[in-house]
């Protein structure tokens, strides 16, 4: 079966409302922890391009994003080093969070990166770990965007 991106309804309402994806991380983030602090951790699983995770450390939060995609993560790398000042804490991380430990297949056009099999044209072999695996510390807000793989993610807190 096909991996879904998003439920079905999500993106006709964000388009509806005018609203884009990285606006409502940016909206939902502030109205739960409006005061920006290095001891406010925030967590995104599946950062494809960093963007959102360079504009949190850049407000001044404690930012860990993951990225599983070799491209993906190397576009998220470029990105910090063009930042300059990060008033908070930025650290991209090259692995996929799931409910195991091990390795899945992944593809990355440029876009979307997911979940694939094996076999699939281009994919590459990349790590597997679990969110608790990572993340000793509370969580403050956590944004998962990882093209249907969501609850594999949760199972492993």
């Amino acid at each position: 079966a096909a991996a879904v991106a998003h439920p079905p309804m999500v993106y006709p309402v964000l388009h509806y409302l005018n609203l884009k994806a990285e606006n409502v991380f940016r909206a939902v983030l502030m109205a739960r922890h409006p005061k920006a602090s290095k001891d406010t951790l925030v967590i995104e699983i599946g950062s494809n391009d960093g963007k959102q995770a360079l504009w949190a450390a850049q407000q001044g939060y404690n930012v860990i994003s993951f990225e599983p995609a070799p491209a993906g993560f190397k576009r998220c790398q470029a990105l910090k080093e063009k930042a300059g000042t990060i008033t908070g804490a930025l650290e991209f991380r090259n692995v996929a969070i799931s409910n195991t430990k091990g390795a899945v297949h992944f593809i990355d056009n440029g876009v979307v990166s997911r979940i694939v099999n094996a076999s699939t044209s281009g994919a590459v072999k990349v790590r597997t770990t679990t969110l608790s695996e990572e993340v000793d510390s509370d969580i403050a807000f956590l944004k998962i965007d990882v093209e249907g793989h969501e609850m594999a993610v949760l199972q492993g807190m």
